[in-house]
């Protein structure tokens, strides 16, 4: 029950930060501020996952959560391919990869898809059945993870303005932390 107060307030910090971005004048304060209110919806719909009593609830809950998970893996991606210099031919072949992920979404979603089980100290949880789309999943979510963390640090490398390179390593901690916690 803790992990979901947690997820809770997680997601409370995240929507201040949307609504802090969404105000800013910035050239890329739409794609700042999707990234955050993706955050803010995935971190409410897994903290109340955990806070669930029901596992039909906690079914639509992680259901509507995915949603999010691929929004911001997508988000991330188009961000950091708008503020690393690379050729536009590799930018475009990474967001095509990041938005080819969209049709294992609703394999994530069917009812089969996790095992949920309520538990004394934990509240509910579950567990991911080992079958195509899961595995798929979670493929697809490291294969993205680790070509957008690569690209975060080649450009944290060649990146002399600290304006960008403090939001470029503020997004590689969010996508370490979101990974973890999928």
């Amino acid at each position: 029950r803790i992990l979901g107060i947690i997820l809770l307030l997680c997601a409370t910090m995240c929507f201040y930060i949307f609504v802090g971005v969404f105000v800013n004048k910035r050239e890329e304060r739409g794609l700042f501020a999707s990234l955050a209110f993706s955050s803010a919806w995935w971190s409410t719909c897994f903290g109340m996952v955990f806070l669930s009593e029901d596992p039909y609830k906690a079914w639509i809950w992680r259901s509507v959560g995915m949603a999010a998970v691929f929004a911001y893996m997508i988000l991330m991606t188009i961000l950091v391919m708008h503020y690393i210099e690379i050729p536009k031919k590799i930018a475009k072949w990474t967001i095509g990869f990041s938005l080819a992920g969209v049709p294992i979404f609703p394999l994530t979603i069917l009812p089969e898809s996790a095992f949920f089980e309520m538990t004394a100290d934990r509240g509910m949880t579950y567990e991911l059945p080992f079958n195509y789309a899961n595995i798929a999943y979670s493929v697809y979510i490291v294969v993205l993870f680790v070509i957008d963390m690569g690209s975060i640090m080649y450009m944290l490398k060649r990146q002399k303005k600290k304006g960008k390179r403090l939001v470029v390593f503020s997004i590689l901690w969010a996508g370490v932390i979101m990974v973890l916690g999928t």
